[in-house]
């Protein structure tokens, strides 16, 4: 079964969690479907979402007379991931609570405790270990695969030209090309995105369109950019997709049951949030946003990295 986020806003009674829930569809345009497949229940491992990765697709052929076919066989491997508990937690006195604004300043808070909610599930989608996050994020998952791309030889940190524009789009062609479909996006940090409309530009496959809720968009052939982002790093804005000594990374990503998708828990229970009890004793007032999630990566042909690219000088 699966579940937009849309759909998870019907029914909900607290205005406070609609909002919510519509910060994250317009924040989280990537992976807008979710299967609410996960049960917690009163024991064990609660958490835990199993699937089946498709690694070797089935082949044919043909045979002679009086001769076999040469036997192979699809192969797929078992997987589980567990959920993440993502959130976080505000404080707010009691006095700002009850004075004019009090209204505004909670929904504040809210909105960006939301914002970085977001932005830790985009950097553990693509950079989580399964050790520490709960699941392997793409970066991981793509790992000498044949959808892994070297960039390392293309060189766009100067003027785009019509030579780097070229070698620019013939590395996404070479990715798009090893992909299982077409991709629904291509995700970079904004540098690269700048670079990437420069080369789609020069060659002729810039394209605008709108997201659902009529932000504008630009891509190669179709394919929607999407930045990425950065994330709280203890303090420090971080990009998900860095530069580090002048290379970068661009992933390209076909949602969907059958590629990449989001895992929830069932119901409602997706997203919640918790606001001050001003009714209770105490000064200061506790207010939290939590999400319960995680990504996966079911077809290892439905998403592709080119790794290394030369952004900038080292």
């Amino acid at each position: 079964m699966a579940i937009t986020l849309a759909e998870a806003k019907v029914g909900m009674a607290d205005k406070v969690d609609q909002q919510v829930i519509d910060e994250l569809r317009r924040n989280s345009i990537i992976l807008d479907k979710f299967d609410d497949a996960v049960s917690p229940g009163t024991g064990g491992s609660t958490l835990t979402y199993g699937y089946v990765t498709l690694e070797t697709a089935a082949t044919a052929g043909k045979r002679n007379l009086n001769s076999e076919y040469t036997a192979q066989e699809a192969k797929r491997t078992k997987n589980t991931v567990e959920l993440a508990i993502m959130g976080g937690s505000f404080n707010i006195d009691r006095v700002i609570a009850n004075t004019s604004g009090a209204v505004d300043e909670i929904n504040f808070q809210l909105t960006q405790k939301t914002k970085s909610t977001i932005a830790q599930f985009y950097n553990s989608m693509i950079n989580g270990v399964k050790l520490t996050d709960g699941f392997d994020g793409l970066k991981t998952l793509l790992k000498g695969k044949s959808t892994e791309i070297d960039g390392s030889t293309t060189n766009v940190s100067g003027a785009m030209d019509e030579t780097n524009a070229e070698a620019l789009c013939e590395l996404l062609d070479s990715a798009i090309a090893e992909m299982d479909g077409r991709p629904d996006f291509i995700l970079a940090n904004h540098k690269t995105i700048v670079k990437l409309k420069a080369a789609a530009r020069k060659a002729g496959y810039i394209t605008r369109s709108e997201s659902a809720f009529g932000t504008p968009a630009e891509g190669y052939d179709g394919i929607p950019f999407v930045d990425a982002g950065n994330y709280n790093n203890d303090g420090t804005e971080t990009s998900i997709i860095p530069i580090t000594a002048g290379k970068t990374d661009i992933y390209l990503i076909r949602t969907g049951l059958d590629g990449v998708h989001g895992v929830t828990v069932n119901g409602d229970k997706m997203l919640k949030t918790y606001l001050p009890d001003l009714n209770l004793p105490g000064a200061v007032k506790t207010g939290e946003v939590e999400f319960i999630v995680a990504t996966v990566l079911k077809s290892s042909r439905a998403a592709a990295r080119i790794k290394d690219l030369q952004i900038s000088a080292s």
